[in-house]
């Protein structure tokens, strides 16, 4: 809702609130289960033209709720409510990833180009030959070189497909990024007295991706692994102290968190049994399969408190109350000790 009124105007300019189904006095309860699966799918244009089969990307979406009497004999029966639900998504999926390869000739430094004006005609150069008449240096740095050799072993764990690019050869295949998630929901209600009821619900949602390949080379590790847990619980005591005087107290915490690395994944990668750390993909090309990855969790709490007073006279309604929040937002960054390699052309 928007354009609040007094009980939620310390809030921002729209305001969502959700409502956790109820236990009766009574039990109840249901199941489901929900699919999605590339089997019924059509495949895309693209990779029928690529001769290409359908990526496999499946959905399995089940889960259940139950709800009653929490104590089902005595005096709670009529007292004491609960209410749970699970569900759970299970996505395991593959994503068309494509790489492009430098050829053997434009690892020599041959380089083709379009002549300008034309549309077929080509020519080549060989650009260490030039940078060498000038006197620079033209041997690759080992790094570099490692690199490449990494991405010369692409073709064995790829497909290619075709492309327009004299230099580069063009690769695809499926990196592997399962989806996992899981959303458990719970309240409890206790009717203390005919006018006093106290109701607690707590919510929580779980998602996991292990991360995806950058290269299909089976020695080539996972990158931005992503994990988060959000929860929201909240307390209230609701007392109807006359036919038109009626009173709630709330107590709630929103919670965020989420990670995109893990210390279990390594701080680096290493090179001639040294860490390395390498922030971006080389000029003209390469691949660095082991790009660093910002090891980062955060931690965000929005803890709010109100109470809020409803008075009916006559065809008046008048609302009384105040409410507290307090944000705290923590972010913890891993700082590792060592250097990162840069990456770029010269000026």
């Amino acid at each position: 809702t928007s354009g609040l009124g007094a009980d939620s105007g310390a809030q921002s300019g729209a305001n969502i609130k959700f409502t956790t189904r109820r236990g009766g006095n009574q039990y109840h309860g249901s199941a489901f289960y929900e699919q999605r699966s590339d089997q019924l799918n059509a495949n895309s244009w693209t990779r029928n033209a690529q001769g290409l089969p359908r990526l496999y990307n499946r959905n399995h979406e089940y889960g259940g709720n139950f709800g009653g009497p929490l104590i089902p004999f005595g005096r709670w029966k009529e007292k004491l409510f609960f209410f749970v639900n699970y569900e759970r998504v299970y996505n395991p999926q593959f994503v068309a990833t494509t790489v492009s390869v430098l050829t053997p000739e434009a690892q020599r430094g041959i380089y083709t180009y379009l002549v300008s004006g034309t549309t077929n005609q080509t020519r080549s150069v060989n650009v260490l030959d030039l940078a060498a008449a000038r006197g620079l240096r033209t041997t690759l740095d080992p790094v570099a070189q490692s690199i490449l050799a990494i991405n010369n072993d692409i073709p064995k764990y790829s497909r290619q497909v075709a492309d327009t690019d004299f230099n580069r050869d063009t690769y695809t295949f499926n990196a592997e990024n399962n989806s996992n998630g899981y959303f458990p929901t719970t309240r409890v209600d206790y009717f203390i007295t005919p006018k006093q009821q106290f109701t607690f619900s707590w919510n929580y949602r779980h998602n996991w991706q292990p991360g995806a390949k950058r290269l299909p080379n089976p020695d080539v590790e996972r990158t931005n692994p992503f994990r988060l847990g959000y929860f929201v619980y909240a307390g209230a005591l609701q007392s109807t102290f006359t036919p038109n005087l009626f009173n709630e107290f709330r107590y709630g915490v929103q919670h965020s968190g989420d990670t995109n690395a893990r210390d279990e994944y390594g701080p680096y990668y290493t090179f001639n049994g040294k860490p390395l750390r390498i922030g971006a993909s080389l000029p003209f090309g390469p691949l660095v399969p082991f790009i660093d990855q910002q090891n980062v969790t955060g931690r965000h709490f929005i803890t709010t408190m109100y109470d809020t007073l409803t008075m009916n006279r006559g065809q008046h309604t008048y609302t009384f109350g105040g409410s507290y929040r307090k944000t705290t937002w923590n972010d913890v960054a891993v700082v590792y000790q060592l250097p990162t390699y840069g990456t770029g052309t010269p000026s």
